[in-house]
């Protein structure tokens, strides 16, 4: 699904896109999208608001971030995390792919 069907799907089962803030655990989320085809999955990281200034959907700080190389780029304003090279690329939001949500259990 989108990057905004995928926001309101986590939404609607009460949690978010997930959010990333170590390499531990954007390994685990990675290794998620191998099931996924492509795979890629949408993570809750984007810059709609503003360009470039990169926030996550559960509004946690953005203290964590694994680019590819040469990204990001200025044509995609949501981040999605691939199985292959466990990093992050920005695209366009309306791309359907798998998602990861994320649950607070606090």
């Amino acid at each position: 699904m989108t990057w905004f069907g995928a926001s309101t799907n986590c939404n609607n089962k009460n949690s978010t896109l997930a959010s990333v803030h170590s390499l531990k655990e954007n390994e685990f989320l990675a290794k998620l999208s191998q099931d996924s085809l492509p795979k890629m999955s949408w993570i809750g990281g984007n810059d709609i608001a503003k360009e470039n200034d990169w926030v996550w959907t559960d509004k946690t700080a953005w203290d964590f971030n694994n680019w590819s190389s040469d990204w990001p780029k200025n044509d995609g304003d949501c981040i999605l995390v691939m199985n292959i090279d466990e990093a992050w690329y920005n695209m366009n939001c309306i791309m359907k792919l798998a998602s990861i949500c994320k649950r607070n259990l606090v």
